[in-house]
């Protein structure tokens, strides 16, 4: 099996310390987001995530435990599961959080869904251990329906429930790591697009930069996944709608396959040879050729200024209004993309449109004069300096 050569040092498994802690040591070849549970001073108390690389162990309480029941929960933010859960009720959220009480959860906007119990029966020390196989498993029976961990709206046989006695305790002293911006947006610069603010390198993986050429998106209902072809048969996958901020999917998914490109961010895991990886920037080998700028152009786009939306195809193009009855169409015809159309127009590439049944002589050519993975700007043939603006309609 041919493996990714990454940019830092595999990670080993080893504590970052020997003292009385409540200490999670991931075994798994993937990131943990890990929430915990205790009964604190103001009623039981929720909080996370503590994000613990593949290989390492993280305290998520740094001090001696003086409870008698401790309760966690360990997530993988990549594919949406996580690791055997109990059903030890808890309030959540997707974002860092620190939640004072663990009912009606839903009536204050977050989830509830089961933890694991600890019962310390006195020792200051606790580890838990994160494999794989037991990631694996309780994947496994999600998919069957025996999902013990699952919200507290399909809880089957209802949670468990905790101890009703409990020594008050401060709050966990250790602060959760790495906390991620909430407002993603994507800046272009030349031939880089780049996701911004982004968390730094490390966050969720080894670094990694990897070239290739791009197969594609696939869009689910709530999900998009695209994969570069890398060097030595890889493959690289990102995926949105899983907790991790993968706005680079969205950015990704208007380009179609065939473009060279190289994805720089994070390696969430490395199974035989797939890798899903996070994308903080995408960097173009070269300008795009015309075969390949046909291939991101195809599609629909809304004119900003009517509303009406024009789909172009190879060969073709429509001019569809939501204010037509029927199937809204309102013209089309014929679609060229080419070099040179001939007229002596500095720029290009350039679009031709010829309506149906119109003399291609005649051919109504425009330059493509704005060209960004969301947006394009095609000049009006007479009047190159009006310039009309479209945005990429998503499916």
């Amino acid at each position: 099996m041919r493996r990714i050569i990454l940019l830092a040092p595999c990670l080993v498994l080893a504590s970052p310390s020997a003292h009385a802690a409540l200490e999670i040591c991931n075994a798994a070849p993937v990131v943990a987001s890990v929430a915990i549970g205790y009964k604190g001073a103001a009623g039981w108390m929720s909080e996370g995530w503590w994000n613990v690389p593949a290989g390492a162990c993280e305290n998520v309480i740094s001090e001696s435990l003086t409870l008698t029941h401790y309760y966690w929960r360990a997530n993988n933010n990549a594919s949406g599961d996580h690791w055997p859960a109990g059903r030890y009720m808890f309030c959540i959220t997707d974002e860092a959080f620190t939640i004072v009480g663990d009912t009606a959860c839903a009536d204050r906007g977050y989830s509830q869904v089961g933890f694991n119990e600890i019962v310390t029966n006195g020792a200051g020390h606790h580890t838990i251990t994160l494999t794989e196989e037991a990631r694996r498993q309780a994947a496994y029976d999600a998919a069957l329906g025996n999902d013990a961990g699952k919200t507290a709206a399909d809880a089957g046989d209802g949670p468990d429930p905790k101890p009703e006695a409990e020594a008050a305790a401060a709050p966990p002293a250790t602060a959760r790591t790495d906390e991620v911006p909430e407002a993603m947006g994507v800046a272009h610069e030349a031939n880089t697009m780049r996701i911004t603010p982004a968390p730094g390198p490390g966050v969720y993986g080894e670094p990694y930069t990897m070239t290739g050429t791009f197969k594609g998106c696939i869009w689910g209902d709530t999900v998009i996944e695209c994969r570069l072809g890398a060097e030595d048969g890889v493959e690289l996958l990102v995926s949105t709608g899983t907790g991790v901020p993968h706005v680079a999917g969205e950015m990704l998914a208007i380009y179609a396959d065939g473009q060279p490109m190289t994805w720089v961010g994070d390696m969430i895991s490395d199974v035989d040879d797939l890798a899903e990886v996070t994308v903080r920037e995408v960097i173009f080998i070269d300008e795009p050729s015309i075969a390949n700028l046909k291939r991101n152009l195809y599609g629909a786009w809304t004119n900003e200024a009517t509303g009406q939306m024009h789909v172009f195809d190879e060969g073709f193009f429509g001019v569809f209004s939501p204010d037509v009855e029927d199937s809204g169409y309102i013209t089309g015809g014929t679609l060229t993309v080419s070099e040179d159309c001939g007229r002596g127009y500095d720029g290009g590439p350039y679009l031709g449109f010829t309506a149906d049944g119109g003399d291609p002589e005649t051919e109504d050519c425009r330059p493509l004069v704005a060209r960004a993975p969301d947006r394009i700007g095609i000049a009006r043939s007479g009047d190159p300096s009006t310039v009309d603006y479209f945005a990429r309609t998503r499916p």
